[in-house]
């Protein structure tokens, strides 16, 4: 699908035509009505509010390795100041653990708080793995397991416009 969206190039000392700004204003425009939105639902003292924001979406991966010490590795994340300041965002967590099974995870919020911040998070893995050889539990991670993380948030104030 076409789209009114070009990239726009100008040189060091280039004069900046009405037709690169033109160009510049319209990728603007673009950018702004395709941003994703979300509409979040508060309810305090039995009144309900609607807000719609700017919803931002990020994603990506934790390799975790092998450990033989242990069944439960830690693994710090950091949004990069993609949310605002003052948002939670959701974080949902998804596993691949090929021949691995019993693996959890759970996400808590950075430097020991409950909930993940605009900061970043901390995802949990725990990987217990049966040895039917000896009949008993190690508690180790005896496979490398793939974590994917999906976080959802709002990225600044209310918008007027929605």
């Amino acid at each position: 699908m076409e789209t009114p969206y070009r990239a726009v190039d100008f040189a060091e000392h280039e004069v900046i035509t009405l037709e690169t700004m033109n160009q510049i204003s319209n990728n603007l425009q673009w950018i702004h009505d395709n941003t994703p939105r979300s509409r979040f639902f508060t309810e305090v003292d039995e009144v309900v509010t609607t807000t719609d924001e700017r919803m931002v979406i990020l994603f990506g991966r934790i390799n975790v390795g092998q450990s033989r010490k242990n069944s439960t590795v830690k693994k710090k994340v950091s949004f990069a100041k993609s949310f605002a300041p003052d948002c939670l965002p959701n974080v949902t967590t998804g596993v691949i653990a090929r021949g691995a099974g019993n693996v959890f995870c759970v996400v808590n919020g950075p430097k020991g708080s409950v909930l993940p911040t605009a900061r970043g998070c901390e995802i949990v893995v725990t990987a217990p793995h049966a040895d039917d050889t000896i009949k008993k539990r190690k508690w180790q991670i005896a496979k490398p397991i793939v974590i994917n993380w999906q976080a959802y948030g709002i990225r600044s104030g209310e918008l007027s416009d929605v």
